[in-house]
């Protein structure tokens, strides 16, 4: 079976057999064998099918009652465990290994449930169940009824007989499973598989852009540079799963577990995480922006993310010419640098019309020491310098200068970006485009000044931003962290997160009207008028390493969706107005 069949296999068991049965995630995954690619449960039928009916009527759109349209579509009046859970697997196939998906539907009366469905039993204890023109089998076990289609009764009657399940691999899980409204989960052969996929298409569009010549080389050197991610998939990552929670004010998370590979990199940096004791968006001002975020951050932690971007490097124009020597010293440079590190964040606000897209974008840097900080951040990208100019590669150029604006004393770092862009950077568009961005000339400058004696504030393009931003710092005013929306939305992330970003949806839309009439043909029309939303929390999203494993989390508080949906409904309506 090709995956395309396999999802649309997978859709189809959801809506026929009985989409809203939910459950106690403990029961379930002891059912699906242990060799499974992944599974999809849901959890507790009636309270999540009612948290869907009351989000959708929060929302004002149609309400959803799957669980009422699947009893009213299969005709059923009893037999189902509405406080159970349904869970879809995909399985190996019986005989050829093709991934095939099995149902497994919570039955408190399985022989009632047969008799209304009209199910036909042979003497092999199989029921065969038509739905529409579709045929499906079925066997009962421990409490529920295993679903598949009928030409898969072989692999149906191999998942019934299977002794061992996918939860006892991953009792990490166990707690976090039970939390979620519905979760998804890949155990190991389930990552085997996604990587395969993942190399089958790399592999497909090298091919592709093989055959462009020079146009495809630097799109060929990009996808190269993912190479060794992805073969590392497998040895690094263990499970992985994601799951959905609803609030009952409405409030939307999207999480997110991955268990790490005992023994591997990963494994390892989790074992030595800290839970972060302070803000990650510690010393941002609290001003406006469309998207915040900031991170805890130590040279241990980075070391491995260090040398895989250094790596990275020789995908771009130039970067082949650095030796695995110099890569090395590179990497160690780096590390240096970040000796007294503690967090790092940045904020980026609209920018006016005449000022480039990056002209309010601001950095905060927590350290031990701030001037020795930036003593030691200018040393190091000195000595970068010189390992770029021994390799004859103009990749990495930067200018240092200190300079002193208003009495503060600062250093002004520029640097040309350019280079990233190879033989593209001699286009008109290209150059445009980087003008767009930066401003005239090609680069980028940042400057950066110590705001008190573990704070460091940098601001990028020009300097506007960097007197008020280190004023606020010395006269204490309340940060970023404190403002009440930015706040509530941290609150729903994971207690002790390394890192935490936030977008806000009216910042979002703004920024967006902004490039796209920054990048439009001068007298082109047809630039899309995006609805204005109202002021809401911002969009979370946070991640925490632990023994517990990688939690990643997006948050969309209640307010967001709902001012959002209004303003959706809004824009949909003017547009059915008649012109005046």
């Amino acid at each position: 079976m090709s995956v395309p069949r396999f999802l649309r296999t997978a859709v189809c068991c959801l809506l026929t057999v009985v989409p809203a049965a939910m459950a106690a995630a403990e029961d379930v995954l002891k059912l699906v064998p242990d060799n499974a690619l992944g599974v999809v449960v849901v959890n507790r039928v009636g309270a999540t099918n009612e948290k869907l009916r009351s989000l959708a009527l929060q929302l004002k759109v149609p309400p959803l009652d799957l669980l009422s349209t699947a009893k009213l579509t299969l005709g059923l009046r009893e037999g189902l465990d509405e406080q159970g859970n349904l869970a879809l697997a995909a399985v190996p196939s019986v005989p050829d290994g093709a991934p095939v998906v099995v149902a497994f539907v919570p039955a408190a009366n399985y022989a009632a449930l047969l008799k209304q469905m009209k199910a036909e039993t042979g003497t092999d204890a199989v029921a065969r169940v038509s739905v529409g023109e579709r045929r499906f089998v079925a066997l009962p076990k421990d409490g529920f009824a295993v679903v598949a289609e009928e030409a898969n009764q072989a692999t149906l009657q191999a998942v019934v007989a299977a002794s061992n399940g996918i939860a006892a691999a991953a009792p990490e899980l166990d707690a976090w499973r039970g939390e979620n409204d519905a979760y998804a989960v890949a155990p190991p052969a389930g990552i085997k598989f996604a990587q395969q996929q993942i190399q089958a298409g790399l592999k497909i569009a090298k091919m592709e852009l093989a055959k462009q010549g020079e146009q495809g080389k630097a799109a060929l050197a990009s996808l190269g540079m993912y190479d060794s991610l992805i073969q590392s998939m497998d040895k690094e990552l263990s499970h992985f799963a994601v799951g959905l929670r609803i609030a009952d004010d409405g409030a939307v998370r999207v999480v997110s577990r991955t268990l790490p590979v005992k023994g591997g990199t990963l494994a390892r940096i989790a074992a030595q995480a800290k839970p972060a004791t302070v803000s990650p968006l510690a010393g941002l001002p609290q001003s406006p922006f469309f998207v915040a975020g900031g991170g805890v951050f130590t040279a241990a932690s980075m070391k491995s993310w260090i040398k895989m971007s250094f790596e990275m490097m020789r995908s771009y124009p130039g970067g082949e010419k650095l030796s695995d020597e110099q890569l090395k010293k590179l990497s160690e440079i780096s590390l240096k640098s970040m000796r007294g590190l503690r967090s790092m964040a940045l904020l980026m606000d609209v920018s006016k019309a005449d000022e480039p897209l990056y002209g309010r974008l601001l950095l905060a840097v927590q350290t031990k020491d701030a001037k020795a900080y930036l003593k030691g951040y200018e040393d190091s990208l000195t000595e970068m310098v010189k390992i770029f100019q021994e390799a004859n590669s103009s990749l990495f150029s930067f200018e240092c200068e200190r300079i002193e604006i208003d009495g503060l004393p600062v250093l002004k770092l520029a640097m040309n970006m350019e280079p990233f862009l190879g033989e593209q950077a001699r286009a008109p568009e290209s150059k445009k485009m980087m003008e767009l961005m930066f401003g005239s000339g090609g680069k980028m400058n940042v400057y950066m000044a110590a705001a008190d004696e573990h704070t460091v504030i940098g601001v990028y393009i020009t300097p506007q931003q960097l007197g008020p931003a280190v004023k606020a710092i010395r006269d204490g005013k309340p940060q970023l962290a404190d403002h009440a929306a930015v706040a509530k939305t941290a609150a729903m992330l994971p207690v002790g997160a390394q890192w935490q970003g936030f977008v806000s949806p009216r910042g979002a839309a703004a920024y967006v009207s902004r490039f796209l009439k920054t990048v439009a043909p001068p007298g082109g029309s047809g630039v899309p008028e995006l609805p204005e939303i109202p002021e809401t929390p911002p969009i979370g999203f946070g991640v925490r390493l632990s023994t517990d494993g990688l939690d990643m989390d997006v948050v969309l508080p209640a307010a967001v969706l709902e001012k959002g949906s209004e303003a959706v409904r809004k824009a949909m309506a003017d547009r059915k107005k008649p012109a005046a």
